[in-house]
């Protein structure tokens, strides 16, 4: 899983796009690894496509060259792109530690769930392993119905 120059020109064509990314810091919670938030809102051109927002992804998490990254979504528009579910489900393969927010709504505990075909896209791609939970500021289940689970358990 190597940074390539496919993946330097996924995030040109993504930053293009006005998609934009920060690096959340968590060194003061002995989190050592990246954590990516991606803010897809009313700033990105419309047309975008499943493919570049899928890109980007992908990018991102060989940029940083370990599964333990967390890619957070956090979708500022009223409307939930069906591109963005789509590129969420197409990327399964490469099982993310994916925390996706949308409103008040997020893909894991404790907020209320995403609306539903968001909320199985982010279930189908997430990675068995655990993550980085950018609200609770704690590591967590990657696979949400996990995290919720075991959230009401506490």
């Amino acid at each position: 899983m190597a940074f390539e120059n496919t993946d330097r020109l996924a995030l040109e064509r993504a930053r293009k796009r006005g998609f934009t990314y920060t690096i959340v810091d968590t060194s003061s919670y002995d989190w050592h690894e990246y954590v990516f938030r991606i803010y897809i809102g009313p700033h990105v051109a419309q047309g975008f496509d499943a493919g570049e927002i899928k890109g980007l992804l992908e990018a991102l998490l060989r940029f940083s060259g370990s599964e333990k990254t967390t890619l957070w979504v956090d979708i500022t528009t009223d409307i939930v792109h069906e591109s963005l579910i789509e590129a969420i489900a197409r990327f399964q393969y490469m099982e993310p530690n994916l925390y996706v927010s949308f409103k008040n709504m997020a893909s894991h505990a404790p907020a209320p769930e995403l609306p539903d075909r968001l909320q199985a896209a982010v279930e189908k791609a997430a990675s068995r392993r655990m993550m980085w939970h950018p609200i609770r500021c704690t590591e967590v289940r990657a696979r949400p119905s996990l995290d919720r689970k075991n959230y009401k358990a506490e």
